[in-house]
């Protein structure tokens, strides 16, 4: 599909496919102060970008997480013990906080 924008600028939007795979392809004007708008396109808040050697730009969507999290996501042993227990959640004791 080809839709004309401006006088002079046109979207080119396609669609082909690939063993496995769909692509949709739309083409993003830079402005002038070389921003691009990813409208719908943008499925996540937040992403790495990064810029390969022939120009290209990838975006990766990203999640932030505390050192914490990454501490606890980077034990198997604790990711594991976690899954079991929620794996029953009819063995979990409530326990009442105190109140100082």
């Amino acid at each position: 599909m080809v839709s004309h924008i401006a006088d002079e600028t046109v979207a080119v939007t396609g669609i082909w496919e690939q063993p496995d795979m769909t692509t949709t392809s739309t083409l993003v004007q830079i402005d002038t102060r070389k921003r691009a708008s990813l409208g719908s396109m943008a499925r996540f808040d937040q992403y790495m970008v990064r810029e390969e050697d022939d120009g290209t730009i990838i975006f990766e969507p990203a999640v932030i997480m505390t050192p914490s999290e990454q501490a606890f996501l980077s034990d198997p042993e604790l990711v594991a013990s976690l899954a079991r227990a929620n794996a029953h959640p009819e063995r979990r004791r409530t326990r009442s906080r105190t109140s100082k």
